[in-house]
């Protein structure tokens, strides 16, 4: 079965938009299914739900940044243009707009180069904002509507040669979720025996939510994080509700998690391009 994403109500879970900021910026995550969150096998959980913010990664980011001395702020804000238009209303310079998009496409290099090309392109049109995309992460198992390393045309490019070729690094950050998850499916094998990918190929588990909120949150401020445990201790408490599928089939293991996204930590800024900021 297809999960389609539906645009949900955009939220902060701190504060409304307005009281977060704080003379901080804000991260509008605009994507599908990936975004909205899925971690869980669940869409919008509940706020008192144990794993409310292991299911979504603007809700990671939100918790990465308060406790990492950052006054940065993420929500989750729908999928497709027109919310990227709506922004005009909500957001200001030196905001940021994250897009992704791993939904079904033509299977044609040029058509899907210029459909993220147009999204950038709106999100570029914004005042003072710094747009970001990402590529998307490919498994064995993910089907062949999804998998944006399918080869479109007699050269060989990809849909994610085609989100590549949309970038502009004059104006853009990109953020390689294609090359970085294959990296890391590696390190949390090897340390961990668990995957960072839901069974169905498409979704990433509460520890692919993670490393996509580690990504995003390092692109969009340049700083390094320096406090994981945060991370470590929300995942320690809610184990149980996810050990035994979605791959992950161990026993909690706090050293080799910490190293793990540790791990991912180091590697985070050799995956995003290029190294300035607004």
């Amino acid at each position: 079965m297809i999960i389609k994403a539906k645009t949900a109500k955009p939220r902060l879970i701190f504060d409304d938009i307005e009281n977060a900021r704080a003379g901080g910026k804000v991260v509008y995550l605009i994507g599908d299914s990936i975004f909205r969150g899925y971690a869980v096998g669940k869409f919008d959980l509940p706020y008192d739900h144990p794993c409310f913010i292991l299911n979504s990664i603007s809700e990671l980011i939100n918790l990465l940044s308060k406790n990492n001395g950052n006054k940065l702020r993420a929500c989750f804000w729908g999928g497709g243009m027109p919310q990227i238009l709506n922004l005009n209303k909500h957001c200001q310079p030196g905001d940021y707009v994250v897009f992704e998009d791993a939904g079904i496409h033509p299977k044609d290099f040029g058509v899907l180069k210029n459909y993220f090309d147009s999204m950038l392109g709106a999100a570029n049109l914004l005042n003072g904002i710094q747009p970001a995309v990402l590529t998307n992460f490919n498994t064995n198992t993910v089907p062949d509507w999804a998998n944006f390393n399918i080869p479109l045309d007699a050269s060989g490019k990809s849909g994610n040669d085609a989100i590549r070729s949309a970038f502009n690094p004059s104006r853009d950050l990109l953020i390689e979720v294609d090359t970085s998850f294959k990296a890391l499916r590696e390190v949390f094998t090897a340390k961990l025996n668990t995957d960072i990918i839901r069974d169905d190929g498409i979704h990433p588990n509460v520890l692919g939510n993670v490393i996509l909120a580690l990504l995003i949150f390092t692109s969009v401020t340049g700083s390094p994080i320096e406090n994981v445990g945060v991370l470590v201790k929300e995942l320690g408490n809610n184990w149980d509700h996810f050990r035994g599928s979605n791959g992950i089939f161990e026993e909690f293991n706090e050293t080799a998690l910490t190293a793990a996204i540790m791990d991912c930590v180091s590697l985070a800024p050799t995956w995003i391009k290029p190294t300035k900021h607004v």
